[in-house]
C-alpha cells in the first residue's frame, strides 16, 4: 500500500478514536457481529434520510392547508 501525505495526519487521528471507543484493529469481526454492525448503520441511515423528508413534508403539507385556508377566508 502507498502511503501519502494524509497518513502522518489521519493514521495518529485513527488510533486516537480507536482507544477513545475500545476497538482493537488486530481483531477480525465474527459474522454476527458484522451483521449487527451493518443493521445498525442503516438504522442511522434510515433516520439520517427517511425521518428529515418525512417531518419536511408534514409541515410542507400543513404550511399549504395554512394558506388554503387563508386564501378562501377561513381561520
Amino acid at each position: 500500500m502507498h502511503k501519502t501525505w494524509l497518513d502522518l495526519v489521519m493514521n495518529p487521528l485513527e488510533c486516537l478514536i480507536y482507544l477513545l471507543i475500545s476497538i482493537e484493529p488486530q481483531k477480525s469481526m465474527t459474522g454476527r457481529e458484522y451483521a449487527i454492525a451493518l443493521l445498525l448503520s442503516k438504522s442511522v441511515n434510515l433516520c439520517e434520510t427517511v425521518l428529515p423528508n418525512e417531518i419536511i413534508s408534514g409541515y410542507c403539507n400543513q404550511l399549504a392547508n395554512n394558506q388554503s385556508d387563508f386564501l378562501s377566508g377561513v381561520n
